[in-house]
Order: structure tokens, then sequence, then C-alpha cells
């Protein structure tokens, strides 16, 4: 029950906060979406990255195990 009263209380105060200060909510927005869209592509990058390189390794590994079965079939 607290932590809901806790919680309307934040949220008025909050939107009070909105009202109040828009003009300069919208000036730390427009600084900010540039930087969030930089850190954000560079997130992405790097997940495409690391995606690619476990491709990579699985397909090598996949041959690997392939070529192990072929040696194994050929000793027998």
């Amino acid at each position: 029950m607290l932590s809901i009263i806790g919680g309307l209380v934040f949220l008025v105060v909050g939107l009070l906060g909105v009202i109040v200060w828009s003009g300069d909510l919208w000036i730390v927005l427009k600084g900010s979406l540039p930087l969030m869209a930089v850190l954000g592509g560079l997130v992405a990058v790097a997940a495409g990255i690391s995606s690619v390189k476990d491709e990579r390794a699985a397909k090598k590994e996949e041959e690997e195990s392939k070529s192990e079965e072929k040696t194994d079939t050929n000793s027998e």
C-alpha cells in the first residue's frame, strides 16, 4: 500500500515537473537523442560483429567434426 501511495506522489510531482520545466526538458531531449543514437549504433555494430564471429566459429567446429567423422570411418 505504501508503494502505491509513493508511486502516485512521484507521478504527480513528475508531471508537475514536466509541465513547469517543459522547455528545459525539450532542450535535454534534443541534446541526448543524438548521443543515444550513437551509443545504440555502437551496440548494434558490436552485436553484429559478435554474431558473425559466432557463426564462423560454429561453421569451423562443424567442419572439424565432419572431418573427424570421416577419419574415424576410414580407420575402421
